[in-house]
């Protein structure tokens, strides 16, 4: 799936901001 670049730009970017939410979540909850 290397069709477009810009979708695989914004899926990664969505991607990471999904990860980076969650580890916050998850370090708020173990404080």
């Amino acid at each position: 799936m290397r069709k477009m670049g810009f979708w695989d730009i914004k899926e990664g970017y969505t991607k990471g901001i999904l990860e980076q939410m969650q580890n916050e979540m998850k370090e708020v909850k173990v404080d």
